[in-house]
């Protein structure tokens, strides 16, 4: 007889289909319903069970230890993962109305070279480069998401603030699944914001390194330091 904790298929219960939680909660959009994902783990797959093809998506400005949990529990759920890069063009000069994620100060890095960061801090935890492909995500301009990854695939993406909320939207109306993904709170210890990391590398400041992977720290400072 299965547990009071399983199902009959030894998985634990996912819960109703509602929203609940709040910022930071797991769980998934599906089809205007929200499902709860257990944070049980068994050697390092999810109970209810993996899938084929995911994706993330962030700018990465740049790839800290916060977006390395994200991405790794992607990678928990499929068996390959689309790496999706937003903000795809640096904004070459700030607009009146431009929002903070999309001045030039919040995106001192170029398409190449985060795709470079990323490779390295997923290499660095051991992931196969065949299980990911890294592409351009313009969930500016939703419509052509479909032109980088596979139409009605899965989403994974954490809620930090209301533009997490907006990109759910935004990829529900182009008939993505949505799955959120448990969110690594900053701690100023470990974890912490790309807009608290990039301050710290302007005021010279070494406690930025602590933030992002090693492999990303080593490549920031030999290669990019001056982005910042």
């Amino acid at each position: 007889m299965a547990s009071s904790r399983t199902q009959g298929n030894g998985r634990p219960p996912l819960g109703p289909l509602k929203r609940r939680g709040g910022a930071g909660s797991a769980g998934s959009y599906r089809c205007g319903t929200y499902r709860a994902i257990s944070p049980w783990k068994r050697q390092g797959a999810y109970l209810m069970g993996r899938i084929k093809i995911g994706s993330v998506h962030g700018r990465f400005q740049p790839f800290h230890n916060g977006h390395l949990d994200y991405v790794v529990q992607a990678f928990d759920r499929a068996d390959f993962v689309y790496v999706g890069l937003t903000q795809i063009f640096r904004p070459l000069e700030a607009e009146d109305q431009a929002r903070s994620r999309e001045t030039p100060e919040a995106n001192p890095l170029n398409f190449w070279e985060r795709r470079l960061l990323v490779d390295a801090a997923l290499e660095s935890v051991g992931v196969s480069r065949e299980r990911y492909s890294i592409t351009p995500f313009p969930i500016e301009s939703p419509k052509r998401l479909g032109e980088f990854i596979p139409q009605g695939s899965c989403c994974f993406t954490t809620i930090v603030t209301d533009w997490n909320e907006e990109k759910i939207t935004r990829l529900g109306a182009q008939g993505f699944t949505v799955e959120v993904l448990q969110t690594s709170n900053p701690d100023n210890i470990r974890v912490t914001t790309g807009t608290d990391i990039r301050r710290l590398l302007r005021l010279n400041d070494p406690s930025w390194a602590r933030f992002v992977p090693p492999s990303v720290a080593e490549l920031i400072s030999s290669e990019f330091r001056d982005r910042f």
